[in-house]
Protein backbone atom coordinates (compact mmCIF):
# COMPACT_ATOMS: atom_id res chain seq x y z
CA UNK A 1 0.00 0.00 0.00
CA UNK A 2 1.43 3.38 -1.03
CA UNK A 3 0.11 6.40 0.83
CA UNK A 4 0.62 10.00 -0.23
CA UNK A 5 0.78 12.53 2.60
CA UNK A 6 0.19 16.07 1.35
CA UNK A 7 1.73 18.78 3.50
CA UNK A 8 3.76 16.17 5.37
CA UNK A 9 5.77 18.63 7.47
CA UNK A 10 2.69 19.94 9.31
CA UNK A 11 1.95 18.97 12.91
CA UNK A 12 -0.65 16.29 12.23
CA UNK A 13 0.72 15.18 8.87
CA UNK A 14 4.27 15.02 10.23
CA UNK A 15 3.26 12.80 13.14
CA UNK A 16 1.21 10.67 10.74
CA UNK A 17 4.12 10.30 8.31
CA UNK A 18 6.40 9.04 11.06
CA UNK A 19 3.70 6.69 12.36
CA UNK A 20 2.97 5.19 8.94
CA UNK A 21 6.67 4.73 8.21
CA UNK A 22 7.13 2.95 11.55
CA UNK A 23 4.15 0.73 10.68
CA UNK A 24 5.90 -0.32 7.48
CA UNK A 25 3.59 1.62 5.15
CA UNK A 26 5.16 2.90 1.93
CA UNK A 27 4.89 6.69 2.24
CA UNK A 28 5.32 9.39 -0.37
CA UNK A 29 5.30 13.00 0.86
CA UNK A 30 4.26 15.99 -1.20
CA UNK A 31 5.96 19.04 0.30
CA UNK A 32 7.02 22.56 -0.64
CA UNK A 33 10.48 22.20 0.86
CA UNK A 34 12.50 19.02 0.28
CA UNK A 35 15.25 20.01 2.73
CA UNK A 36 12.76 20.48 5.56
CA UNK A 37 11.13 17.11 4.82
CA UNK A 38 14.48 15.34 4.60
CA UNK A 39 15.51 16.82 7.94
CA UNK A 40 12.25 15.63 9.48
CA UNK A 41 12.05 12.12 8.01
CA UNK A 42 15.48 11.21 6.66
CA UNK A 43 15.50 8.57 3.97
CA UNK A 44 12.49 6.66 5.31
CA UNK A 45 10.06 8.09 2.77
CA UNK A 46 9.84 9.17 -0.86
CA UNK A 47 9.60 12.94 -1.35
CA UNK A 48 7.96 14.93 -4.12
CA UNK A 49 8.69 18.66 -3.96
CA UNK A 50 6.59 21.34 -5.58
CA UNK A 51 3.59 23.63 -5.47
CA UNK A 52 0.32 22.07 -4.34
CA UNK A 53 -1.56 23.69 -7.22
CA UNK A 54 0.87 22.63 -9.97
CA UNK A 55 -0.83 20.00 -12.14
CA UNK A 56 2.41 18.32 -13.19
CA UNK A 57 3.59 18.10 -9.58
CA UNK A 58 0.25 16.66 -8.49
CA UNK A 59 0.34 14.11 -11.33
CA UNK A 60 3.73 12.85 -10.11
CA UNK A 61 2.60 12.83 -6.51
CA UNK A 62 -0.61 10.89 -7.16
CA UNK A 63 0.92 8.33 -9.51
CA UNK A 64 0.27 4.76 -8.30
CA UNK A 65 -0.90 5.74 -4.81
CA UNK A 66 -3.64 3.76 -3.08
CA UNK A 67 -4.65 6.52 -0.69
CA UNK A 68 -3.86 10.20 -0.07
CA UNK A 69 -4.01 12.20 3.15
CA UNK A 70 -4.65 15.93 2.83
CA UNK A 71 -3.86 18.37 5.63
CA UNK A 72 -2.75 21.89 4.76
CA UNK A 73 -2.13 24.59 7.32
CA UNK A 74 -4.24 27.70 7.71
CA UNK A 75 -3.28 30.34 5.15
CA UNK A 76 -4.90 32.77 2.76
CA UNK A 77 -4.33 30.25 -0.04
CA UNK A 78 -5.62 27.18 1.80
CA UNK A 79 -9.00 26.90 0.09
CA UNK A 80 -7.61 27.35 -3.43
CA UNK A 81 -4.73 24.95 -2.80
CA UNK A 82 -6.88 22.19 -1.33
CA UNK A 83 -9.37 22.48 -4.17
CA UNK A 84 -6.48 22.08 -6.61
CA UNK A 85 -5.35 18.96 -4.74
CA UNK A 86 -8.87 17.52 -4.78
CA UNK A 87 -9.09 18.19 -8.52
CA UNK A 88 -5.74 16.42 -8.95
CA UNK A 89 -6.99 13.43 -6.96
CA UNK A 90 -10.09 13.24 -9.14
CA UNK A 91 -8.05 13.40 -12.34
CA UNK A 92 -5.70 10.69 -11.03
CA UNK A 93 -8.65 8.51 -9.98
CA UNK A 94 -7.28 8.13 -6.43
CA UNK A 95 -9.11 5.29 -4.65
CA UNK A 96 -9.42 7.14 -1.31
CA UNK A 97 -8.69 10.65 -0.02
CA UNK A 98 -8.60 11.23 3.74
CA UNK A 99 -9.00 14.91 4.58
CA UNK A 100 -8.28 16.72 7.84
CA UNK A 101 -11.21 19.04 8.56
CA UNK A 102 -12.37 20.57 11.85
CA UNK A 103 -15.11 19.95 14.42
CA UNK A 104 -18.12 22.05 13.47
CA UNK A 105 -17.48 22.07 9.72
CA UNK A 106 -20.53 19.88 9.12
CA UNK A 107 -22.81 22.93 9.27
CA UNK A 108 -24.88 21.61 12.16
CA UNK A 109 -24.36 24.90 14.04
CA UNK A 110 -24.14 28.53 12.94
CA UNK A 111 -20.52 29.32 12.13
CA UNK A 112 -20.95 32.79 10.61
CA UNK A 113 -18.25 34.17 12.91
CA UNK A 114 -15.99 31.09 12.68
CA UNK A 115 -13.80 31.40 9.60
CA UNK A 116 -11.97 28.10 10.16
CA UNK A 117 -15.22 26.09 10.19
CA UNK A 118 -16.57 27.99 7.19
CA UNK A 119 -13.56 27.27 5.01
CA UNK A 120 -13.38 23.62 6.06
CA UNK A 121 -17.11 23.26 5.44
CA UNK A 122 -16.58 24.64 1.94
CA UNK A 123 -13.72 22.22 1.31
CA UNK A 124 -15.61 19.22 2.69
CA UNK A 125 -18.51 20.07 0.38
CA UNK A 126 -16.15 20.47 -2.58
CA UNK A 127 -14.63 17.07 -1.87
CA UNK A 128 -18.06 15.45 -1.61
CA UNK A 129 -19.13 17.01 -4.92
CA UNK A 130 -15.93 15.87 -6.64
CA UNK A 131 -16.92 12.22 -6.52
CA UNK A 132 -13.55 11.20 -5.08
CA UNK A 133 -14.07 8.42 -2.50
CA UNK A 134 -13.19 10.07 0.79
CA UNK A 135 -13.04 10.04 4.56
CA UNK A 136 -13.14 13.16 6.73
CA UNK A 137 -11.51 13.62 10.14
CA UNK A 138 -12.99 16.48 12.19
CA UNK A 139 -10.84 17.14 15.28
CA UNK A 140 -11.59 19.68 17.98
CA UNK A 141 -9.29 22.45 19.24
CA UNK A 142 -5.63 21.43 19.03
CA UNK A 143 -3.68 21.43 22.29
CA UNK A 144 -0.74 22.56 20.17
CA UNK A 145 -2.51 25.89 19.63
CA UNK A 146 -1.27 26.71 23.13
CA UNK A 147 2.29 26.71 21.77
CA UNK A 148 1.55 29.94 19.89
CA UNK A 149 0.95 31.50 23.32
CA UNK A 150 4.03 29.86 24.85
CA UNK A 151 6.41 32.85 24.41
CA UNK A 152 3.92 35.12 26.18
CA UNK A 153 3.42 32.58 28.96
CA UNK A 154 7.17 32.09 29.31
CA UNK A 155 7.83 35.82 29.53
CA UNK A 156 4.82 37.01 31.55
CA UNK A 157 3.18 33.95 33.15
CA UNK A 158 -0.09 34.79 31.45
CA UNK A 159 -1.84 34.87 28.10
CA UNK A 160 -4.97 36.44 26.67
CA UNK A 161 -8.13 35.40 24.88
CA UNK A 162 -11.84 36.04 24.52
CA UNK A 163 -13.23 32.91 26.16
CA UNK A 164 -14.17 33.72 29.77
CA UNK A 165 -16.54 30.76 30.15
CA UNK A 166 -16.18 28.67 26.98
CA UNK A 167 -14.78 25.16 27.01
CA UNK A 168 -13.04 23.09 24.36
CA UNK A 169 -12.61 19.31 24.13
CA UNK A 170 -8.91 19.80 23.36
CA UNK A 171 -7.06 17.07 21.49
CA UNK A 172 -3.38 16.28 21.05
CA UNK A 173 -2.30 16.31 17.40
CA UNK A 174 -0.47 13.03 18.01
CA UNK A 175 -3.84 11.45 18.79
CA UNK A 176 -5.25 12.79 15.54
CA UNK A 177 -2.30 11.25 13.70
CA UNK A 178 -2.87 7.92 15.44
CA UNK A 179 -6.53 7.96 14.46
CA UNK A 180 -5.62 8.84 10.88
CA UNK A 181 -3.12 5.96 10.75
CA UNK A 182 -5.79 3.47 11.82
CA UNK A 183 -8.29 4.85 9.31
CA UNK A 184 -5.73 4.78 6.49
CA UNK A 185 -4.71 1.18 7.13
CA UNK A 186 -8.20 -0.26 7.64
CA UNK A 187 -10.41 -0.11 4.55
CA UNK A 188 -13.43 -0.91 6.68
CA UNK A 189 -13.06 2.57 8.18
CA UNK A 190 -13.04 4.38 4.84
CA UNK A 191 -15.83 6.52 3.38
CA UNK A 192 -16.99 7.98 6.68
CA UNK A 193 -16.64 11.09 8.85
CA UNK A 194 -15.14 11.01 12.34
CA UNK A 195 -15.44 13.70 15.01
CA UNK A 196 -12.30 13.47 17.15
CA UNK A 197 -12.03 15.08 20.59
CA UNK A 198 -10.20 14.85 23.87
CA UNK A 199 -11.70 13.12 26.89
CA UNK A 200 -13.25 16.24 28.42
CA UNK A 201 -14.16 19.83 27.61
CA UNK A 202 -11.83 22.25 29.38
CA UNK A 203 -12.11 25.95 30.15
CA UNK A 204 -9.04 28.16 29.89
CA UNK A 205 -8.98 28.78 33.63
CA UNK A 206 -8.48 25.01 33.94
CA UNK A 207 -5.73 25.20 31.30
CA UNK A 208 -4.00 27.92 33.36
CA UNK A 209 -4.24 25.72 36.44
CA UNK A 210 -2.79 22.74 34.56
CA UNK A 211 0.08 24.89 33.29
CA UNK A 212 0.69 26.15 36.82
CA UNK A 213 0.81 22.62 38.23
CA UNK A 214 3.23 21.28 35.65
CA UNK A 215 5.44 24.38 35.39
CA UNK A 216 5.39 24.94 39.17
CA UNK A 217 4.64 28.65 38.91
CA UNK A 218 1.42 30.65 38.75
CA UNK A 219 0.06 30.99 35.21
CA UNK A 220 -3.02 33.11 34.50
CA UNK A 221 -5.51 33.36 31.66
CA UNK A 222 -6.82 36.89 31.08
CA UNK A 223 -10.18 37.14 29.31
CA UNK A 224 -10.59 40.19 27.08
CA UNK A 225 -13.55 41.48 25.11
CA UNK A 226 -13.53 40.78 21.37
CA UNK A 227 -12.53 44.29 20.31
CA UNK A 228 -9.61 44.51 22.73
CA UNK A 229 -8.32 41.10 21.70
CA UNK A 230 -8.63 41.91 18.00
CA UNK A 231 -6.76 45.21 18.45
CA UNK A 232 -4.07 43.44 20.45
CA UNK A 233 -3.59 40.82 17.75
CA UNK A 234 -3.76 43.30 14.88
CA UNK A 235 -0.67 45.01 16.25
CA UNK A 236 1.32 41.79 15.88
CA UNK A 237 -0.16 39.68 13.06
CA UNK A 238 -1.90 40.29 9.69
CA UNK A 239 -5.60 41.17 9.91
CA UNK A 240 -6.71 37.92 8.28
CA UNK A 241 -4.84 35.90 10.91
CA UNK A 242 -6.27 38.03 13.72
CA UNK A 243 -9.75 37.24 12.35
CA UNK A 244 -8.93 33.53 12.43
CA UNK A 245 -7.71 33.67 16.03
CA UNK A 246 -10.64 35.75 17.28
CA UNK A 247 -13.09 33.50 15.44
CA UNK A 248 -11.69 30.43 17.19
CA UNK A 249 -12.12 32.08 20.59
CA UNK A 250 -15.67 33.16 19.77
CA UNK A 251 -16.51 29.64 18.59
CA UNK A 252 -15.25 28.18 21.87
CA UNK A 253 -17.19 30.75 23.90
CA UNK A 254 -20.32 29.95 21.88
CA UNK A 255 -20.03 26.24 22.71
CA UNK A 256 -18.99 25.04 19.26
CA UNK A 257 -15.95 23.14 20.57
CA UNK A 258 -17.21 21.56 23.80
CA UNK A 259 -18.65 18.33 22.45
CA UNK A 260 -16.92 15.15 23.64
CA UNK A 261 -16.90 11.91 21.64
CA UNK A 262 -15.40 8.48 22.21
CA UNK A 263 -14.43 8.19 18.54
CA UNK A 264 -10.70 8.38 19.13
CA UNK A 265 -10.69 5.51 21.59
CA UNK A 266 -12.94 3.43 19.32
CA UNK A 267 -10.57 3.94 16.39
CA UNK A 268 -7.26 3.51 18.20
CA UNK A 269 -8.07 1.46 21.27
CA UNK A 270 -6.35 4.09 23.44
CA UNK A 271 -7.71 6.92 25.58
CA UNK A 272 -6.89 10.48 24.47
CA UNK A 273 -3.71 12.06 25.82
CA UNK A 274 -4.40 14.48 28.65
CA UNK A 275 -3.62 18.19 28.73
CA UNK A 276 -1.14 17.61 31.56
CA UNK A 277 0.60 15.03 29.38
CA UNK A 278 0.85 17.57 26.54
CA UNK A 279 2.22 20.30 28.82
CA UNK A 280 4.83 17.96 30.30
CA UNK A 281 5.97 16.93 26.82
CA UNK A 282 6.31 20.59 25.80
CA UNK A 283 7.49 22.00 29.11
CA UNK A 284 10.54 23.67 27.62
CA UNK A 285 8.42 25.78 25.27
CA UNK A 286 6.68 27.43 28.23
CA UNK A 287 9.90 28.19 30.11
CA UNK A 288 11.62 31.56 30.33
CA UNK A 289 14.68 30.10 28.60
CA UNK A 290 12.56 29.41 25.49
Amino acid sequence: MKTLVIGATGRVAGALTRRLASDGVSVRALVRNREKATAAFGATIEIVEGAFDDRSVLARAFEDVDLAFLALGTSQEQVALEKAVIDGAKYADVPQLVRLSVLGADGARDTAFYEVARRHGELDAYLAASGVPHTVLRPSYFMSNLLSRAPLIAANDRWFGATPTGRASMIDTRDIADAAAHVIQDKALHNAAYDLTGAQALGFSYVAEALSNVLRRKISYVALDETTLRNNLAARVPAWLADIAVGIDLAIEAGLQDRVTDTLERLTGSAPRTLANFIRDNKAAFSAAA
